[in-house]
């Protein structure tokens, strides 16, 4: 990405940027060992956020680097 926004120069780069990675497992249980993958090697924790939803977010400055886990029935 570095590389094709310094050989265009012209795109628009936002101030803050955020990147989420979906888990999208049917089962509760899955969808929170998925989150849990992404949020070790990150280093951070993950949240049960309630309803099924887990979450995970680290912050690099301006960029933003996160996970969550969606339950199924809100995956429109």
């Amino acid at each position: 990405m570095v590389d094709f926004l310094t050989a265009n120069p012209a795109v628009v780069v936002p101030r803050h940027a955020s990147v989420v990675v979906l888990v999208d497992a049917f089962d509760p249980a899955a969808r929170l060992d998925g989150v849990e993958c992404v949020a070790a090697p990150l280093g951070v924790p993950t949240e049960d956020i309630g309803q099924g939803y887990f979450a995970a977010r680290r912050d690099f400055g301006p960029i933003s680097f996160g996970v969550a886990g969606i339950p199924p029935e809100e995956q429109q």
